[in-house]
């Protein structure tokens, strides 16, 4: 069975910078510490190292946490996923008013207990608060995915019109 998934943000993918940023290697580390009042979407942490081979292949290795703690006992649950992705640039304009880009590409997504409990505790302990005994579900499972990521972006000091961005 093949299934479609259309989400702003999907493990695999490059990590979202600003535009003008097209670097090498880097090195993302999100965590919903700071996320108290927002809508939850279950990712606890992420951890994604990119790089760029030849100019135009980017590579990505994404590892996240995902709880789901605000249910009852029998509900809650842990799992991680793996997922290496390789990707390549069909399109890359910079007009320096305008930049546009399209990416493609192919990914492996494992499924499983890949130490998250440790790193989210660890972290916990790190400043000093409350650790969390969330299990892990027995899901284990690996699954190919393609993706397609596809960005427009407009400087404003560089758009044109009457009134207030004008200048």
């Amino acid at each position: 069975m093949i299934g479609a998934c259309f989400a702003g943000e999907i493990s695999g993918l490059p990590a979202h910078l600003v535009p003008t940023v097209r670097p090498d290697y880097a090195f993302f580390l999100g965590n919903d510490f700071a996320a108290a009042g927002t809508s939850d979407d279950y990712r606890t942490e992420q951890m994604i190292a990119s790089a760029r081979l030849r100019d135009s292949w980017p590579v990505v290795l994404d590892h996240s946490i995902f709880t789901r703690e605000d249910v009852a006992e029998t509900e809650r649950g842990r799992i991680d996923t793996m997922t290496l992705s390789l990707g390549y640039e069909l399109l890359n304009v910079d007009s320096g008013a305008q930049q546009t880009s399209v990416l493609a590409g192919l990914a492996v997504r494992a499924i499983g207990n890949y130490e998250g409990e440790r790193i989210q505790n660890g972290f916990h302990r790190l400043i000093e608060s409350d650790t969390e005994a969330i299990p892990y579900t027995d899901t284990r499972q690996m699954d190919p995915a393609a993706w397609v990521l596809a960005q427009r972006y407009q400087r404003l000091l560089a758009a044109s019109g009457d009134g207030f961005l004008d200048s």
